[in-house]
């Protein structure tokens, strides 16, 4: 029953705009992170535009990137338990 809750409430543009913000925080680019993460800058502008979905290694490579958790990178706030209610 939780992959169900899960998948309706999946929003790869959340992802997007998390993504975003970790990068403009860092004052990085595009380029930049897709270089760093070894994949074309195609391929990064369409993960922060919510237009592909992502690997759990590509998780893993943008959690070492950013220095940062899965958590903050899908979205997921402190307060939301695995049933995605505050």
């Amino acid at each position: 029953m939780n992959a169900v809750v899960a998948q309706e409430t999946f929003n790869p543009y959340t992802i997007g705009n998390s993504l975003r913000n970790l990068r403009e925080n860092r004052k990085k680019t595009q380029m930049e992170v897709a270089g760093a993460l070894g994949i074309c800058n195609s391929h990064y502008a369409r993960l922060e535009g919510g237009m592909r979905g992502m690997s759990l290694n590509m998780l893993f490579l943008l959690m070492g990137y950013f220095q940062t958790d899965a958590n903050t990178i899908l979205g997921i706030s402190a307060k939301e338990d695995i049933h995605g209610t505050a």
